[in-house]
């Protein structure tokens, strides 16, 4: 008589988990991406600060539009205090943002804000943004 074996399921990380190390991996990318030899350039305030003061800081919200949670123009270099503790910081955000990646992205990411698009990332689309970041670990 055949007895059967179980095959053990491998069980599959979960969303949160999941967006939780891209969030890791892209924010890396991102202090990499807008700082040299140690310093970056705040985007909001100017200043000049050590990298251990960037925050990979979101100029439009995540929570009104989840899809501009990567997205390569919408994150950049930020220190902790215009990101944490400046209410204004996004006036001199998005001027210096404009400045930066030109009218035509600047117009494009509006307008992808503007779609208030709330549907959630799946796994796909997270093991891929991993893969994509994860050398900035």
């Amino acid at each position: 008589m055949k007895t059967k074996t179980k095959v053990k399921k491998k069980k599959l990380p979960s969303i949160v988990f999941l967006k939780r190390k891209a969030q890791r991996c892209f924010n890396n990318y991102i202090r990499q991406r807008d700082s040299s030899n140690g310093f970056f350039t705040c985007i909001a305030c100017g200043k000049l600060l050590p990298i251990s003061k960037m925050h990979a800081g979101h100029m439009l919200s995540v929570k009104g539009n989840n899809k501009l949670r990567y997205n390569r123009y919408n994150v950049n270099g930020e220190c902790i205090s215009c990101n944490a503790f400046n209410e204004s910081h996004l006036i001199w955000y998005a001027i210096h943002l404009k400045e930066k990646i030109g009218d035509v992205e600047f117009a494009n990411l509006l307008n992808e804000a503007a779609n208030k698009d709330t549907t959630e990332w799946t796994r796909e689309e997270l093991n891929n943004i991993i893969t994509e970041y994860k050398s900035f670990t």
